[in-house]
């Protein structure tokens, strides 16, 4: 019976630690794609256009060469939008 008590919390203990492995990997992949994601967004010459599932929903703009959304502005512009935007 302690044989398998033990051998029950090796196997929560290995779980455990393999757990951790995979989220610590996990974040740095995450990592990895944000910044691959900050560079497509800063070298696309973008097609913005807005889109909206239906009419209760929040429009959005994205770009249609590398279907991702416009980012919020930080300066410049008042309302966030850009002159090259396409309906």
């Amino acid at each position: 019976m302690e044989d398998l008590i033990a051998r029950r919390q090796a196997i929560y203990n290995e779980i455990y630690d393999r757990r951790q492995a995979l989220e610590e990997e996990v974040k740095n992949l995450e990592k990895t794609i944000s910044k691959i994601n900050s560079n497509i967004y800063d070298i696309c010459e973008h097609n913005w256009v807005r889109d909206r599932d239906s009419q209760y929903d929040r429009a959005y703009t994205y770009c249609t060469k590398c279907n991702m959304h416009l980012r919020p502005a930080t300066s410049g512009t008042a309302s966030g939008t850009h002159s090259c935007l396409t309906e």
